[in-house]
């Protein structure tokens, strides 16, 4: 029955069998997640099952499939991770582990807003170029990839603030959180001050707390941070060898429409990749290069 977890219509059936089954499920359905035995559209609510046990199992195994390499699957997971400690603060949470994601939370946070970067600055010279030589095409599909990497932050956000619920109070977390996503500068500036105080040993010297409050729109922000920014080249490096899917995909589609030499070794290392989508946009990308050459 895991496979109807993907269809709305009986998902609460199925949830209801596998709690009738018992806790015995637990790591079938954490085998299901590690080995990829059904599709990501099923994979993403399998925590959500898992977390309806409220056990010290459920907690275990959501544990270890924290790090999952699909970021929509590491979200549900750190939510319900963050459901369970809410309703059940009696059950204990590997502290460890919980700091070491933060940890990679926070890089992959760091990168993604070093993309955002890189693109908006690259979009500031496209303005001041003539529409001749940068295409709507082009536009766009920069649009549509800065679009993605804004939603990569802001759920990389949250997974970092509900991993932060499990090491110290929810509540205060929450706060912090509320404050660092005001449109009120004194509200982030309060937020970043409470973190601060909040924050103990390694997470003291988390670089997120402040990134998280910049404006990321703004010419002079941007001049600030300018010494981290990496060139397009080394951005779509990146972007390609992580792990989200779309990201991968939107990369290829913008190469695709610049028709950039520079870009082709990159991309034809990704023709035999493991994903036919992304086969099939690599190629696109080096024919349309190639044909420009």
């Amino acid at each position: 029955i895991i496979p109807f977890l993907g269809q709305k219509n009986y998902r609460p059936t199925v949830m209801e069998a596998f709690k009738l089954y018992g806790i015995q499920i637990i790591p079938l359905l954490c085998k299901n997640v590690q080995e990829r035995l059904q599709p990501l559209s099923v994979l993403r609510f399998i925590p959500a099952a898992m977390q309806s046990f409220h056990s010290k199992e459920a907690v275990h195994h959501l544990l270890s499939i924290l790090t999952d390499n699909d970021l929509t699957i590491r979200l549900e997971v750190v939510r319900s991770l963050s459901a369970i400690r809410t309703t059940h603060p009696h059950l204990k949470f590997n502290r460890y582990k919980v700091v070491s994601v933060i940890f990679d939370e926070c890089k992959l946070h760091h990168q993604t807003l070093s993309s955002m970067h890189a693109q908006i600055i690259i979009s500031y010279r496209n303005r001041n170029k003539s529409k001749k030589e940068i295409g709507d095409a082009e536009r766009d599909a920069r649009t549509s990839l800065l679009e993605l990497l804004e939603r990569r932050l802001d759920s990389g956000l949250e997974r970092i603030f509900k991993l932060l619920g499990l090491r110290y109070r929810q509540k205060d977390v929450a706060i912090a959180y509320e404050g660092l996503l005001s449109q009120k500068q004194e509200a982030q500036q309060n937020a970043i001050e409470f973190l601060d105080n909040l924050l103990t040993g390694e997470l003291k010297r988390l670089p997120i707390i402040e990134e998280s409050a910049l404006d990321i729109s703004s010419e002079e922000e941007l001049q600030k941070i300018k010494h981290k920014i990496p060139t397009e080249l080394e951005c779509f490096k990146l972007l390609l060898q992580g792990n989200d899917l779309k990201i991968k995909l939107a990369v290829l589609y913008l190469i695709a429409q610049q028709k950039e030499p520079r870009y082709l070794s990159m991309v034809e290392n990704l023709l035999n990749d493991t994903d036919p989508k992304i086969r099939s946009f690599a190629l696109e990308a080096q024919q349309a290069i190639t044909a420009e050459a």
